[in-house]
């Protein structure tokens, strides 16, 4: 039963800038729980608004420690950002459908806190949309209101580290081809997430077996190196039916290694026709490779379908593309 006068804890925050300072906040089982205020002696400062930190670790707020809560919600806690803690517990205890929502479908409660936090949503319009089918909660959310997605968010138990996991997991959730392929997952990794959202800008390349490559060592690491890696053969000019065929990562690394060399010895025979011509831009040339090797390097932003058609102008764009991209850092030795 809530109790309406029950308060957690007082804490005297001690003296600063020649004034004392003091937090109350309302105890879990309050009618309003978890709600702050702040006094400078008797002087009320400040009042916390739902969902609003005081700014103090959690387990300096209760009278018991975290690990005395209800293990449903210490998983919930455990799942997200630290700095969510209050939020979300706070929001478990604003009502039985919240807290119904966050032991069915932790992923889904976490964004929904977040969503509600960030759109300063009052208790009250909380408990309205924690109530509503969990498809509309989706559409709030700006997500498809697809069932598949609630499950594959049911299914999910990562540890999110910071806030933009939680974006980067919303962007994911909005291409229905990831939502295709997450849902033959029966536990979704963060490492898949991020290997997903590599391949945002070229959805079509992402596949079953990608996804088997990491699964195998779900690291982060291995997700962006796999990315770039298809992202590299994209560029080179393989296929998508060739990339979605592969069945190891031995055979991607292969595959781009060879594609790579193919297009550098293309390359070298396009500069090999400029040097026929004129001796004054074999300078340029030996520059001009050296950068346009670089090139080739994953994480650089130009394709190669533009760094060919720059060679097709000619020696003045060769000169001046190798000019323009030596600025940027990018040249190195060629072995």
């Amino acid at each position: 039963m809530k109790n309406a006068n029950k308060v957690s804890c007082s804490l005297e925050l001690g003296d600063k800038f020649g004034r004392q300072y003091r937090l109350v906040i309302n105890s879990p089982d309050h009618e309003q729980p978890l709600f702050w205020r702040s006094y400078s002696h008797d002087h009320l400062l400040a009042m916390g608004k739902f969902l609003q930190s005081p700014g103090l670790p959690l387990a300096a707020l209760l009278e018991q420690p975290p690990d005395t809560l209800p293990s449903q919600v210490q998983k919930l806690l455990s799942l997200a950002p630290s700095d969510m803690g209050f939020a979300l517990l706070q929001a478990v205890l604003s009502s039985a459908q919240a807290e119904q929502l966050a032991a069915a479908n932790p992923f889904l409660f976490i964004l929904l806190v977040n969503f509600a936090s960030t759109q300063q949503i009052s208790t009250d319009k909380f408990r309205l949309l924690v109530s509503s089918k969990r498809t509309v909660i989706l559409q709030r959310l700006g997500l498809p209101d697809s069932k598949q997605l609630i499950r594959i968010l049911a299914r999910c138990r990562f540890q999110l580290i910071g806030y933009q996991d939680m974006r980067m997991i919303e962007l994911v959730l909005k291409q229905p081809i990831f939502t295709q392929l997450l849902s033959h997952l029966s536990r979704p990794s963060i490492a898949v997430f991020y290997l997903l959202h590599k391949l945002s800008l070229q959805p079509q390349l992402a596949s079953q077996n990608l996804i088997a490559m990491l699964q195998s060592n779900p690291l982060l690491g291995r997700a962006l190196r796999l990315g770039s890696l298809v992202l590299d053969c994209q560029q080179l000019g393989t296929s998508r039916q060739q990339i979605v065929q592969l069945r190891s990562e031995q055979q991607l690394e292969k595959l781009q290694q060879r594609l790579r060399q193919d297009f550098l010895t293309r390359l070298k025979l396009s500069l090999q026709n400029l040097d026929d011509e004129t001796a004054v831009i074999k300078p340029a040339t030996r520059q001009t490779l050296t950068v346009a090797t670089n090139l080739l390097h994953p994480q650089q932003s130009y394709s190669i379908g533009q760094i060919q058609r720059q060679f097709k102008l000619g020696y003045s764009a060769a000169v001046q593309l190798a000019t323009r991209l030596h600025s940027y850092n990018l040249a190195a030795s060629i072995s």
